[in-house]
């Protein structure tokens, strides 16, 4: 896993729309609007990505894919837990 740190509005979403373009794994997003953003993103970018996935969703997946991006993952932990924020997180 490889883990990329920019700050806000620096581009982060469309990198994942072109890695996710380029190695066929769909964008794990916090939430339904950010889902439509990626979508705009690779249509504006004429790129073809897999269908997003908004993190609720996933226990309700049939399938699961084995390799997910995951946009802003401190909001997707956050989330997860119940809206306490992670201060640090190690890899």
């Amino acid at each position: 896993m490889k883990v990329m740190v920019m700050g806000r509005q620096s581009g982060k979403t469309t990198l994942a729309v072109k890695e996710s373009a380029d190695k066929g794994w769909p964008i794990l997003c916090t939430n339904l609007s950010m889902l439509n953003a990626v979508k705009n993103i690779a249509k504006k970018l004429e790129l073809e990505i897999p269908e997003p996935i908004f993190w609720g969703s996933w226990k309700y997946l049939g399938k699961k894919p084995l390799m997910v991006i995951v946009d802003n993952v401190d909001v997707v932990l956050s989330d997860i837990l119940g809206g306490v924020k992670v201060e640090t997180a190690y890899l």
